[in-house]
């Protein structure tokens, strides 16, 4: 049951100041508005924040700068919602100029008053321009566990990027719906909700730490695990020193095939791994006390799930951002070189090194068993172009790998180890959009191969008309019919195959995308067997496109069987 509004509104501006705590806020400075009352409410009531009050808005943005030059450390402003905030601009823009940290939380009015006339309601987003170095809009307050973690995670980011990498002001906008106050009473439901976040409160806020704060939890834990996920192409021989130190430590690593460590002489990692983390009881027995996570958030949708299971302590390593989208994890300002020189080797439970081995050889005896090489002339399947795919990369050049299920292929079906491999990919912002001509691009620096789906292959289509620019490329398309990412989703499963509500995802599509490729100068040829793929790979001038014509359930019926032989 959703608690009384008030309630709810109480909850969220508590934990949005823990996270302004951890990140060093010790003073807010309040100025009196209506729609900020659960804002100043939250912070009266607490003995880690004082409260300053000062009426005129323009002189309580100085007072708040002043202090914060002298203390060296981030203030809170409050401001209720309209014109409040625009009396912070000068001091914004002063922040900024002198390098001076400061977080303005702008209380807002919900979305539905907007543009509709309704008092004290502007469009407070991104309020100060380019003279905030930072802003951050909340939306309205949501129950949910994840939504609650998420703005304690964005207080502490926000105090932490008002000092670095530019100190300035950062915006904070925090929309408020009436009723604005809790009530006296409490409703059904609401002294459990009160307790799940005291209980949250409890786990305390994520914070920026430092490598040594990272090498003593790591020494004291029993069972951590080490997540390797997407990462630059790095030098070899920082690879080969890496790995070195990851098979040093002696304790279980999730190694992604976009880390970089996965492929070449010394190779780390298993190809399965997702079929294994897909187990409930795998699951409970491969639990950690503390994760530790290199980079990027993974990939792989099984890890993922375990890490939203699992109540490990978590920390991830991230020059810059914070990668944790369920905000759990202390951040540590560090390149995954120099962390992994922090990490020493300490006592660990017996048996859990074992117990990761164990299940990465029943996931890659799955794997092997179920995607081996067919004889020539056989149907493809997902797996044997992706394997050969990443065969056909010459000496020198580098796999380009597209979003959606091609990404997770690349850790499904690689195995660690053969030739040094770099990987190319788009873990940005994670889009299917570009990458064909993003290929081209980097295929000027190296030979390069591009694997990726029919859909996102068509979403670059004009792209082709660059063929002119390209060095040596081949681009391979996994042809299923469009969308087949879809059926491995909870609504696929609820709703059956063929069902008319998954065709708008589906987005099927056999027609081949040869004719366009050829119509634009490139070699281009549609295959379907064994034999046509090899042929096809070994021969043609460059850039060529390879549409591999693969049966439409062909992924999701090989998870579904890797899950049943990992068991």
């Amino acid at each position: 049951m959703t608690p009384h509004g008030g309630v709810l509104l109480e909850a969220w501006c508590q934990l949005l100041y823990d996270g302004l705590v951890a990140g060093g806020v010790a003073t807010v400075v309040v100025s009196p508005g209506s729609r900020s009352t659960p804002l100043v409410l939250a912070a009266s009531g607490r003995a880690d924040l004082e409260v300053v009050t000062v009426v005129d808005e323009r002189a309580a943005a100085f007072y708040a700068l002043g202090r914060a030059r002298a203390e060296g450390r981030p203030l809170a402003l409050v401001r209720t919602s309209g014109s409040a905030a625009g009396h912070d601009l000068p001091a914004v823009i002063e922040a900024r100029a002198a390098g001076v940290p400061l977080v303005v939380l702008t209380a807002d009015r919900p979305h539905e008053l907007m543009d509709a006339r309704a008092p004290q309601t502007i469009d407070q987003l991104r309020l100060f321009g380019e003279q905030a170095v930072g802003f951050f809009d909340l939306g309205l307050p949501d129950p949910t566990p994840r939504a609650l973690r998420a703005v304690r995670r964005v207080g502490m980011q926000a105090a932490e990027l008002a000092k670095h990498p530019r100190p300035g002001a950062v915006q904070v906008n925090v929309r408020a719906r009436k009723p604005l106050e809790a009530p006296a009473t409490e409703g059904p439901g609401e002294a459990e909700f009160r307790t799940d976040v005291e209980q949250l409160r409890e786990e305390g806020a994520p914070e920026v730490k430092s490598l040594d704060d990272l090498r003593a939890a790591f020494a004291s834990a029993r069972r951590p695990l080490l997540v390797a996920g997407p990462a630059p192409v790095a030098l070899a021989s920082e690879l080969e020193t890496q790995r070195s130190q990851l098979r040093a430590l002696g304790v279980p690593v999730v190694i992604e095939a976009t880390s970089q460590l996965r492929f070449g002489p010394g190779g780390l990692g298993a190809a399965g791994l997702e079929a294994v983390l897909r187990h409930e009881a795998w699951r409970r027995c491969l639990e950690p006390d503390l994760v530790v996570q290199l980079g990027e958030p993974p990939v792989s949708t099984g890890l993922q799930r375990a890490l939203s299971e699992w109540s490990s302590a978590r920390w991830a390593v991230a020059p810059r951002g914070y990668p944790d989208p369920d905000s759990r994890s202390h951040v540590v300002r560090a390149e995954r070189g120099p962390a992994l020189e922090a990490l020493v080797a300490a006592s660990r439970e017996e048996g859990f090194l074992d117990a990761w081995r164990r299940a990465e050889a029943a996931a890659a005896a799955a794997v092997e068993e179920g995607s081996s090489p067919t004889p020539p002339g056989e149907e493809l399947s997902e797996g044997i172009v992706t394997r050969w795919a990443r065969d056909a990369v010459p000496a020198g050049g580098r796999l380009m790998v597209g979003n959606s299920l091609a990404v997770r292929h690349l850790d499904l079906y690689l195995p660690p180890g053969g030739s040094a491999l770099d990987v190319l990919h788009q873990r940005g912002a994670s889009g299917i959009d570009g990458l064909i001509a993003g290929a081209i691009g980097a295929s000027q620096a190296s030979p390069c191969v591009l694997l990726l789906g029919d859909v996102s292959a068509r979403h670059d289509l004009g792209a082709l008309a660059l063929g002119t620019l390209a060095g040596e490329l081949t681009v391979v398309v996994l042809h299923n019919g469009g969308g087949r990412i879809f059926e491995q989703l909870p609504l696929a499963r609820q709703l059956g195959d063929g069902h008319p509500q998954l065709e708008p995802f589906l987005t099927e599509d056999a027609r081949s995308l040869v004719p366009v490729a050829e119509a634009l100068g490139w070699t281009a040829t549609r295959v379907g067997t064994t034999s046509e793929l090899r042929e096809a790979l070994a021969a043609g001038p460059s850039p060529r496109l390879i549409e591999a014509e693969v049966p439409p359930h062909g992924a999701r019926d090989d998870m579904e069987g890797f899950v049943r032989s990992a068991a």
